[in-house]
């Protein structure tokens, strides 16, 4: 197995339109996570000889990640735009092999945390609506 490195592995938000996107990288993302969940549907039964018995349910994904601040980058100010404004976006989480998930999502939290001797991050959570997709 390779391993991959973090740095090349980054999260992009649709800096066009939905029509014509234009995916811009966040500048300078320090981290970001990835998450896909499988709810479940607990079928538990009589005839389930004391076992719990699931079946596959709906599937969510989110993402958050941070950055140090910077106000001219045109993503951070995107995903800023879309959560005061409450619209959705596309997006994308591309990894080192150009392998990419993409789908719309409502950015949920944006965080800024500005420490007395250092610079100013933002923290920022988005949450899928509809499909996520890898290609």
């Amino acid at each position: 197995m390779a391993a991959v490195q973090g740095t090349t592995v980054r999260f992009y938000v649709n800096t066009g339109t939905a029509g014509s996107p234009v995916y811009t990288a966040i500048g300078y993302e320090t981290d970001c996570t990835l998450n896909t969940n499988l709810g479940t549907i607990d079928i538990t039964n009589k005839d389930s000889n004391n076992w719990k018995e699931l079946i596959a349910g709906i599937r969510d994904w989110s993402c958050s990640g941070s950055a140090v601040v910077n106000v001219a980058d045109a993503a951070y100010e995107k995903l800023k735009d879309n959560l005061l404004t409450r619209a959705s976006g596309l997006c994308q989480f591309k990894t080192e092999n150009s392998k990419i998930y993409a789908g719309t999502c409502f950015y949920t939290n944006l965080s800024l945390s500005t420490p007395h001797n250092g610079a100013v991050t933002a923290s920022f959570t988005c949450e899928g609506t509809g499909a996520l997709t890898y290609s």
